[in-house]
């Protein structure tokens, strides 16, 4: 592919984004403020599922935000449960 064919398609497809991105600014700024943040910690436990559902839901990804959720749900429960002496789990001190 020569530079001008290149370069002519990369206008088209940076045109093509900037549409669709145009076109559903205002109601993934909708859902982004809808979302009610809690301080996410960085580094901390869950903190990157947390975002990536945060990022996901404000882009209209529902059903990834469910399947990062349901991933992420089970080693929550475990962590807490563990961490809190809940739901049978005990604290290892070995």
């Amino acid at each position: 592919m020569d530079a001008s064919a290149d370069n002519t398609a990369r206008t088209a497809i940076r045109e093509s984004l900037r549409a669709s991105l145009d076109s559903t600014i205002e109601m993934r700024i909708d859902r982004y403020l809808e979302v009610g943040h809690q301080g996410i910690v960085p580094g901390h436990h869950f903190a990157s599922a947390s975002s990536e559902c945060i990022n996901l839901y404000r882009d209209g990804y529902l059903l990834s935000v469910v399947m990062v959720y349901r991933d992420a749900l089970p080693r929550w429960v475990r962590h807490n449960g563990y961490r809190n002496g809940l739901l049978g789990y005990q604290h290892s001190n070995g």
